[in-house]
C-alpha cells in the first residue's frame, strides 16, 4: 500500500515496470511554453532561438528599444535573461557549446560570450547587420544581413572571436538567412532589387566558403524576398518567402523548394491571397509549418503533410519565425513565444517557490479524488540532476511524462488533467538521480 512518503526501491521498480511493459500514451504536438518569454507589444515576437540539445538553448528578441537574450537549461520550463543591451535590435543566436554562444543585431553589432552568458563582449562592427547565422561545425560561423540594406555576408572561423566581412551588394539587395552543410558549401537567401518595394526572391550559393557565389535561383515577382532557409534531408529544402502585406499588390505569396539539394529550386503557391509568411520548419521531408506576420501582425501557422502541396491551419503558434530541430522527438519554434514539439506535457509546469529546498521531495496530489484535473508538487534540491515526472496505470504501464529536464532548485506545480483517461487509480513518480519517491492518485469521473 502507497503512503504519503512511500518510496520504493530503483531495482523494485524497474523489474515491475519492466514485466508489464512501458507505453508511451501521449502523441508528438506542438505547445507553447507558459513560462517563457513573450513578444513585447512593440515587436510581438520572439525573432531566434538556438538549443545545444533538448534541455540547454537560447533565445532574443527586442523589447522597448532593448535587446535582450534568455537561456534556458530545462526544456524552456525556466528561462533566464542573461543579457541586454538598450538601443540594440537582437536579431539571430547561435550556440558553439554550452560556453560559446554569439549574437548578432540589426544595428551593426556582433557580441560573444565565453561563459555561458556570464560576461558579453563586443566582437565585431558592421555598417550592416547580421540577421541569420549557421554552424557548420564547432569552429565556423557564417552569417548575412540584413533584411534591409545594406547586403552583407559574414564568417568566423575561430569560434566567433574574430569576423570578416563581404559587400553583397553586386549580388542580393538584402539578405536575411544563411545555411551551411559544410564549411565549403551553404546558401544565402534574400531578396534582389534596388528597393524592397521592387525586390524579388534570390538564392546564392558558395562552395568555396564565401569567397565566390552563384545564382541558383531568382524570382519574377515584385515586393517579395527570401525569409528563412530550411533542409529536411540532403536533398530536400524549403525557403520562406516575405511579402509584406502593405506592400501587398493581391497575389499569392509562394515559398520555394528545392529536391536536388539547392542544385535548382521551383516557386510553389502557398494559399489564395496573400501571406506575410517568414518562419519555416519541416520534422521530415514531408511534414512542416509555414507561418509569419499574417494580416494584421498576428498570423496563424499552417501545416502541410504533403511537402507544401497542400496547407491546413494548424494555428499552435502566431508570427512564427524561426524553427529549431533537436531530434525525431523535440523540436523548438520561435514567434510570439517559444514553443516545444514532444511528447511530454510538462508546459502545464510553474514553480510555487524559488527557496531552496533542503531535499527533492514528491507531495500528494490535491484534490484527490479528483475529476478531471489535480494539481502535482514536486521540490528540486539540487540542479545537477535531471528530473522526471511520470504518471503510470495501476497495471505499471507508463502513461505519460509531466516533467523532465534539471529544474532550477524550487517547489515546482503540475497540472494533471485526466479528461482523456478512464477513472480509476493511477500513480506518479518523480525521479532524480538515484532519488525515487511514488504516489498514488485516484481519478472518479
Amino acid at each position: 500500500m502507497f503512503t504519503s512518503k512511500s518510496r520504493i526501491s530503483v531495482g523494485i521498480c524497474m523489474l515491475f515496470l519492466l514485466s508489464t511493459g512501458i507505453l508511451s500514451g501521449q502523441e508528438l504536438r506542438w505547445r507553447s511554453l507558459p513560462g517563457a518569454p513573450v513578444g513585447a507589444p512593440s515587436y510581438p515576437k520572439i525573432v531566434d532561438c538556438y538549443f545545444l540539445d533538448e534541455n540547454t538553448g537560447w533565445v532574443v528578441m527586442v523589447e522597448n528599444s532593448t535587446g535582450k537574450a534568455y537561456k534556458t537549461v530545462n526544456g524552456g520550463y525556466n528561462w533566464t535573461l542573461k543579457y541586454s543591451v538598450p538601443g540594440k535590435t537582437f536579431r539571430s543566436v547561435v550556440c558553439l557549446s554550452d560556453d560559446i554562444v554569439i549574437i548578432g543585431t540589426l544595428n551593426n553589432s556582433i557580441y560573444r560570450t565565453t561563459n555561458s552568458g556570464d560576461n558579453w563582449s563586443l566582437v565585431h562592427t558592421t555598417p550592416a547587420g547580421l540577421c541569420g547565422m549557421s554552424t557548420p561545425d564547432s569552429n565556423t560561423v557564417y552569417g548575412c544581413g540584413r533584411w534591409y540594406t545594406p547586403s552583407r555576408f559574414y564568417k568566423s572561423t575561430d569560434r566567433g572571436a574574430t569576423w570578416t566581412e563581404k559587400n553583397m551588394s553586386s549580388y542580393a539587395q538584402n539578405l536575411v538567412d544563411c545555411f551551411f552543410w559544410t564549411v565549403d558549401s551553404g546558401f544565402v537567401v534574400g531578396g534582389k532589387g534596388n528597393t524592397l518595394q521592387n525586390s524579388h526572391s534570390v538564392v546564392l550559393f558558395t562552395s568555396d566558403g564565401g569567397d565566390t557565389w552563384v545564382e541558383r535561383f531568382s524570382g519574377t515577382g515584385d515586393r517579395q524576398w527570401c525569409w528563412k532557409i530550411y533542409f529536411s534531408s540532403d536533398s530536400i529544402g524549403y525557403i520562406a518567402v516575405e511579402k509584406a502585406i502593405y506592400m501587398s499588390n493581391g497575389t499569392p505569396t509562394p515559398f520555394l523548394k528545392t529536391t536536388d539539394g539547392g542544385v535548382t529550386w521551383v516557386e510553389k503557391d502557398f494559399l489564395p491571397g496573400p501571406f506575410d509568411q517568414e518562419g519555416i520548419g519541416f520534422i521530415n521531408d514531408n511534414t512542416g509549418w509555414l507561418g509569419g506576420w499574417g494580416t494584421n501582425e498576428n498570423g496563424p501557422t499552417y501545416k502541410t503533410t504533403d511537402g507544401g502541396d497542400s496547407w491546413v491551419l494548424d494555428d499552435w503558434s502566431r508570427n512564427f519565425n524561426r524553427f529549431r530541430f533537436v531530434n525525431d522527438s523535440v523540436s523548438y519554434a520561435v514567434g510570439k513565444t517559444v514553443y516545444k514539439y514532444s511528447k511530454d506535457s510538462t508546459v502545464g509546469i510553474s514553480i510555487v517557490s524559488s527557496e531552496i529546498p533542503t531535499e527533492f521531495e514528491l507531495f500528494q496530489n490535491f484534490p484527490n479524488p479528483f475529476n478531471p484535473v489535480t494539481k502535482i508538487r514536486f521540490s528540486v534540491s539540487t540542479i545537477d540532476r535531471n528530473v522526471q515526472l511520470k504518471v503510470y496505470d495501476l497495471n505499471g504501464k507508463e502513461m505519460m511524462t509531466l516533467a523532465y529536464g534539471k529544474f532550477n532548485p524550487g517547489v515546482y506545480e503540475v497540472r494533471f488533467d485526466g479528461s482523456n483517461i478512464p477513472s480509476g487509480v493511477y500513480f506518479y513518480e518523480l525521479s532524480a538521480g538515484d532519488f525515487r519517491e511514488v504516489k498514488k492518485m485516484i481519478l472518479v469521473k
